[in-house]
């Protein structure tokens, strides 16, 4: 066990992980001498990637995107974990974007990477624990061009869907929103009289209030689900899980 005070007076304790006295010296004597510098010299202390990726989550609790942000950290972990910041090279960078790439697609190793360059300029220039941040290379991705479903093509849909599905799949559409504001939409959110409704910034990816006109088709989905829960517009459909709302459908373009 290696014990010793730094120049600013903290005291230090940790394992040499190993038993050969001479490593441990020497283990011993880099910790001090690393300290001194911290202290003396200025020179920055070393931090891992561990460290840097549990002060973002911290930071960015707020983000719509936080839970996905630590599914991409769980899969990172892998190549990441207590890595120093300044061992994080271009080469492991784009070793990982390669191995995420061959398991799923360009664009979703992409937004792995992304999350690693945010991490990395946060502890470049806004914690000042590194002096530079490696380039990360995207691959590129086809711009898609945006497609509306015919009026031909929503009655294939919608005879496709079981019957939970449906009136959930007409309002999305009139009211054009997301899944997740449709499932999660509440009464309160509602005005039939005014024939609108809204969503609230913190249900929205953009962290904006949306302003939804309602229309007759989407009035109708509204009457028929009046009634059903005090609270929720699609309370019954709101429990199922994420992925049974999704559905294979085959629709001609």
């Amino acid at each position: 066990m290696n014990k010793f005070t730094t120049p600013s007076g903290e005291r230090v304790r940790c394992s040499a992980a190993t038993e050969d006295k001479t490593q441990a010296q020497e283990f011993h004597g880099k910790l001090k001498a690393e300290s001194w510098r911290v202290v003396r010299l200025g020179n920055k202390q070393k931090r891992t990637w561990d460290e840097a990726a549990c002060k973002f989550l911290l930071e960015t609790q707020h983000k719509a995107t936080h839970e996905r942000d630590k599914e991409k950290l769980r899969w990172l972990h892998q190549f990441l974990r207590k890595k120093l910041l300044n061992e994080i090279d271009r080469m492991l960078i784009d070793h990982i974007a390669l191995t995420k790439a061959k398991e799923t697609r360009p664009s979703t190793a992409n937004r792995h990477l992304a999350l690693i360059r945010a991490i990395l300029l946060k502890a470049c220039y806004d914690w000042e624990w590194t002096d530079k941040v490696p380039k990360i290379r995207l691959f590129p991705e086809p711009e898609h061009r945006v497609r509306w479903l015919t009026p031909e093509q929503v009655k294939m849909l919608l005879k496709e869907l079981p019957a939970h599905q449906q009136d959930m799949v007409i309002f999305a559409l009139s009211a054009e929103l997301r899944q997740s504001n449709v499932i999660n939409m509440e009464w309160s959110q509602v005005d039939l009289e005014r024939k609108a409704a809204w969503v609230h910034p913190d249900q929205e990816k953009a962290r904006k209030a949306i302003h939804v006109p309602l229309n007759s088709i989407a009035l109708a989905v509204l009457f028929r689900q009046s009634g059903r829960h005090p609270s929720r517009v699609f309370r019954a459909y709101s429990e199922i899980q994420r992925s049974d709302t999704r559905c294979q459908v085959r629709i001609p373009v």
